[in-house]
C-alpha cells in the first residue's frame, strides 16, 4: 500500500514560499535589475518538427497514455551539435526500445532506435551511449557513438552469470568472443567507472508538459543574466571538488518549479535511493537555498500543471508546493503531465563552461 505524507503541510508550505522572498537583506532597489523575457518568448528552429513529431507519435497505435508505464519523451543532445535530439519512448517494458530523432531541414528526422525498458544510458565523459538487456539470469550489452549519422558500436558484451546457481556454464563475452572474468571486467572497467544519465523518460506525454518541454525548458540559458549564470557556476563549481572531477555523479538543472518565468537551480547528489536534491532560487543578485532537501534517486517529479513536486521512496510518496501555500496532498489529483527534474546536466568542467560562461 502506498503511503502519501505530505510534507508540506499548510505552515510547512508557507515557511517554503517564504524562504522564496527572503535570502538577502539588500533589497531589489539596492540592485540593477535585469530585465527577463519570457521562456516561452525565446524560440528554436526544432520546436515545432519536435511537437508535430509528438503529436503524430500521440495518434499512433505504439502510444499508451498509461500514467506509470505508458509513452514518454526527452530532450537531450546526443550528436554533440548543440540541439537536442528528440527521444521517444513507447513505453517501459522490458525490450522496448526509444525511437531518436535529431532536427535536419526543418523535419524531426529518425537516425535509430537504441535501449530497452525505454530508455538507456548515456555517458557524457566520454559520449558513449549504453545500451543493455538484461534476461533471466544474463546480460547482453553494448557501448554505442553517435558518428557519422548513425550509432555506432564500440564493444558487445554478454554476460550470464546471473545463472550459476540454476547450474549453467558460465561464459563472458567480449565482442563475441569467450574470455576470462578478469579479461571481461578489464574490457568494461572505462565504461562502467564512468558517470551516466538516464535518458528517454523525462516527460510524460501530456499537452501541458509537451508545452513545457518545448517552449521552456531548453530556454533558461538564454533568459537568466549574465550576474545569474555566474552565480550558478560559483555554486556548482564549489561542488567541483577534486574528489569529484571524475567518477561523480552530481548532476544539476535549471528548472521553474511555480511558474514564474524565473527558474531554480537544482543539484542531484547522485542515483542512490537517499539521493537528495537541494534546491536554490535568485533573489537580489544572490543564489538562496530553500531550505532542506528533497527527492530521492537524486530526482522529483513536477506536475507541470499543478505546480506540485514530489518523489516516491518505497512505498511513500511525498510532496511539496513552492508555488501554493495552502496546498494538501490530500486534495491533490495529478494533472498526467509529469517531468521527472534533477539530472539533465552532469557536473563537469565543459558542462558548465557551456552553460554558465
Amino acid at each position: 500500500m502506498k503511503i502519501i505524507r505530505n510534507i508540506t503541510s499548510i505552515s510547512a508550505a508557507i515557511a517554503l514560499a517564504a524562504a522564496m522572498t527572503s535570502c538577502s537583506n539588500k533589497s531589489d532597489s539596492d540592485k540593477k535589475q535585469y530585465e527577463r523575457t519570457a521562456p516561452d518568448s525565446v524560440s528554436f528552429e526544432w520546436q515545432k518538427a519536435y511537437e508535430s513529431k509528438l503529436n503524430e507519435f500521440k495518434e499512433s497505435e505504439d502510444y499508451s497514455d498509461n500514467q506509470e508505464s505508458g509513452s514518454a519523451f526527452d530532450l537531450f543532445d546526443i550528436t554533440k551539435d548543440g540541439t537536442p535530439e528528440l527521444i521517444i519512448s513507447p513505453n517501459n517494458d522490458g525490450s522496448t526500445k526509444c525511437l531518436v530523432y535529431s532536427f535536419s531541414d526543418g523535419e524531426a528526422a529518425e537516425i535509430g532506435d537504441i535501449g530497452n525498458a525505454g530508455s538507456f544510458m548515456y555517458l557524457p565523459v566520454l559520449n558513449f551511449i549504453k545500451d543493455e538487456y538484461c534476461g533471466d539470469g544474463f546480460v547482453l550489452g553494448q557501448y554505442l557513438k553517435y558518428e557519422n549519422g548513425s550509432f555506432n558500436q564500440e564493444i558487445s558484451y554478454s554476460d550470464n552469470s546471473q545463472s550459476a546457481m540454476s547450474g549453467d556454464v558460465i561464459v563472458h563475452e567480449i565482442n563475441g568472443e569467450e574470455v576470462l572474468l578478469p579479461d571481461y571486467d578489464k574490457a568494461l572497467e572505462p565504461y562502467i567507472n564512468s558517470p551516466a544519465l538516464n535518458v528517454g523518460r523525462k516527460y510524460s506525454m501530456g499537452d501541458g508538459v509537451i508545452k513545457y518541454a518545448l517552449y521552456r525548458s531548453e530556454s533558461w540559458g538564454n533568459i537568466i543574466s549574465p550576474a545569474d549564470k555566474k552565480l550558478c557556476m560559483d555554486m556548482l563549481k564549489e561542488k567541483l571538488l577534486p574528489e569529484y572531477e571524475a567518477g561523480s555523479e552530481i548532476a544539476y538543472e535549471l528548472a521553474d518549479l511555480n511558474n514564474d518565468d524565473v527558474p531554480e537551480l537544482l543539484i542531484s547528489e547522485g542515483t542512490y535511493p537517499e539521493a537528495p536534491c537541494s534546491i536554490f532560487y535568485f533573489k537580489n543578485n544572490t543564489l538562496c537555498p530553500v531550505e532542506g532537501t528533497y527527492g530521492s534517486w537524486g530526482e522529483i517529479t513536477l506536475d507541470t500543471d499543478n505546480l506540485i513536486f514530489y518523489s516516491v521512496s518505497g512505498t511513500e510518496t511525498i510532496y511539496w508546493s513552492i508555488a501554493n501555500s495552502a496546498f494538501s496532498s490530500t486534495n491533490y489529483v495529478s494533472s498526467g503531465n509529469t517531468a521527472v527534474l534533477g539530472r539533465k546536466r552532469l557536473l563537469t568542467e565543459e558542462n558548465l563552461s557551456a552553460d554558465f560562461s
